[in-house]
């Protein structure tokens, strides 16, 4: 879970997504993210972006992307 939440803060999720009392606005707040999306749900919109959200897909190893979904359905995250 470390890992996850390194690369969270660095690959510049923290700048738009909350979690707990930290974190930017503009994207949803994921503190409870696993109680709303499937871990598939959540790969698809890392891969391809979203609205306001840019592709992660060519960005990220496979071992970056499965380290931060992790930690996003991880329940206890803060």
């Amino acid at each position: 879970m470390e890992k996850g939440i390194e690369l969270f803060n660095t690959v510049g999720c923290l700048y738009c997504h909350k979690i707990g009392d930290q974190g930017g606005i503009r994207g949803p707040e994921l503190t409870k993210v696993q109680n709303r999306l499937t871990k598939e749900q959540i790969i698809i919109r890392i891969v391809n972006g979203a609205e306001n959200m840019p592709a992660y897909g060519g960005a990220l190893s496979k071992e970056e992307m499965d380290a931060i979904v992790s930690f996003l359905l991880e329940p206890d995250k803060k």
